[in-house]
């Protein structure tokens, strides 16, 4: 179980062999990563993608029906997904190049298990500093909008009523104190009023 404040997080593994898949599910401990569902190829693992929001996807390079940059590239589209790929320590730098654009964590094996644990940690706070990140983007977007929508109001309202700019904002807050809206809800409202 978690501790409180903590979140569980989903996990896809996908490994070309059904050992290699247990063993990585092995080192993810069911407190933090939880639900862990294995698949043997990128097709699977692309078809589970589509029906499953996964947070995390660790990839065991090669996959038989792929060699993983490519499926490792593609998962990583999604911003919301932390992607980790393990590839044959011959291939690491050339993995490396094509995946770290993307966002994706590559690791050369073999590899230790408390590497693969730490990666995947790191994964998690990548994540979670990324959702922070779009969520304060979100808000900024929200009150540029009400600004630009406020200021839009004021305007109407120096065109329509000889208002100054000062006595336009004062009239906006004072309806949304007295009706309880928000300004922009106001704004909104001298819009549909008197925007041609």
């Amino acid at each position: 179980m978690p501790r409180a404040g903590e979140q569980l997080y989903s996990v896809l593994v996908a490994a070309g062999s059904e050992a290699a898949g247990a063993r990585l599910s092995a080192i993810l401990p069911e407190n933090r990563f939880r639900p862990v569902r294995r698949v043997g190829s990128g097709n699977e693992a692309r078809r589970l993608l589509i029906d499953m929001p996964f947070d995390l996807v660790l990839l065991n390079a090669p996959l038989p029906d792929t060699f993983g940059p490519e499926l490792a590239r593609e998962i990583a589209a999604d911003p919301r997904r932390g992607v980790l790929l393990l590839v044959p320590a011959d291939a690491f730098d050339s993995a490396c190049d094509a995946v770290e654009d993307a966002g994706v964590l590559t690791l050369a094996k073999p590899t230790a298990p408390q590497a693969v644990y730490q990666a995947m940690r790191l994964l998690v706070a990548t994540r979670a500093r990324l959702s922070a990140m779009e969520k304060k983007a979100e808000t900024l977007a929200a009150k540029m909008e009400e600004i630009r929508v406020v200021n839009r109001a004021k305007w109407i309202l120096i065109a329509r009523f000889q208002m100054d700019e000062a006595a336009a904002h004062r009239y906006i807050e004072k309806q949304a104190m007295d009706t309880h809206r928000t300004r922009r809800e106001v704004a909104q409202g001298i819009l549909m009023a008197y925007e041609p």
